[in-house]
């Protein structure tokens, strides 16, 4: 497949929208490539370099990376994932309007274009509830929700057997601070790509398999 045929889609939306867990569901479904931002950056962080340390701290106190980092390694994940299907999902990038044009500079000299940027809308009640709820492992990296998707033994991870832990960014009082760093610095993309005629808008309110029909409507449109 050639990168002209592929659609590059982005997922962005408050933390606990939903936007990982739809992107997750689309790639075992449909084959979709995804690039999960947060997990990229989680990786880096647990290399436990100078570098890795650093973004480790700003993460876990709820701000953003900086936008120069972001688009550096963003950039790299797309390069390596370029062409390998017909829709490409960038979950949690970009965050900042600066973010959005370091975007479309990379995908500019690929010859490519981002195709839809879908917003997942979701009450500060239901982010806060959805985040406080996640719990992580540590060695195979699943996520579970205690209410919606609990693991079949409390606090053991139903794939490697390992302890889950709660991620510092999702403890209820960093989330307050990442919802507020959202509002200031990411809402304002909704205008720019609304002004492109590209957004859509979707209710992450919804279940999940409610959602994901709209997402695949959307995306085979």
């Amino acid at each position: 497949m050639s990168k002209n045929e592929e659609k590059i889609v982005a997922f962005i939306g408050p933390p606990g929208a939903g936007k990982g867990t739809q992107a997750s569901q689309l790639k075992s479904k449909k084959g979709y490539s995804v690039i999960i931002a947060g997990d990229i950056l989680r990786a880096e962080a647990e290399k436990k370099t100078d570098f890795g340390i650093k973004l480790n701290n700003t993460m876990s106190s709820g701000k953003l990376v900086s936008d120069d980092i972001v688009i550096e390694i963003i950039g790299k994940a797309i390069d390596r994932n370029g062409g390998s299907s017909s829709v490409t999902i960038i979950d949690g990038f970009p965050r900042t309007i600066a973010q959005a044009q370091g975007l479309d500079e990379i995908l500019s000299e690929k010859g490519m274009g981002l195709n839809k940027v879908f917003y997942f809308e979701v009450s500060d009640k239901t982010a806060v509830e959805r985040n406080s709820n996640r719990r992580y492992c540590p060695l195979c990296k699943k996520v579970y929700n205690l209410r919606t998707d609990k693991p079949a033994k409390d606090g053991i991870c139903g794939v490697c057997g390992a302890r889950l832990v709660i991620r510092e960014d999702d403890k209820p009082e960093v989330i307050m601070d990442r919802l507020k760093v959202y509002q200031e610095q990411t809402a304002p993309l909704l205008d720019y790509y609304r002004e492109r005629g590209i957004l859509t808008k979707v209710n992450g309110e919804k279940g999940k398999s409610e959602l994901m029909k709209d997402l695949e409507y959307e995306l085979n449109d």
